[in-house]
């Protein structure tokens, strides 16, 4: 878990959402359905159009468990 919380898998220039569709294409998911469920569960629904290498180390560690729960 430790690997996830300190160097999540994300893309520095994309936004949160931008990392979670990339993720659901990654692992072939039909339909981008729960994105917007994942950002507000772990806190990061109100991040817009802020990139990922703009996030404090929280955000990083939030965005990679949301990340996690996507698989």
């Amino acid at each position: 878990m430790s690997a996830v919380v300190e160097a999540p898998s994300i893309y520095p220039d994309m936004t949160a959402e931008e990392n979670l569709k990339q993720q659901y294409l990654i692992l072939g998911l039909p339909s981008f359905d729960g994105i917007q469920d994942l950002l507000k569960l772990v806190g990061l629904e109100n991040t817009r159009k802020k990139k990922e290498k703009n996030f404090s180390l929280g955000m990083k560690q939030r965005l990679g468990i949301a990340i996690a729960l996507v698989r």
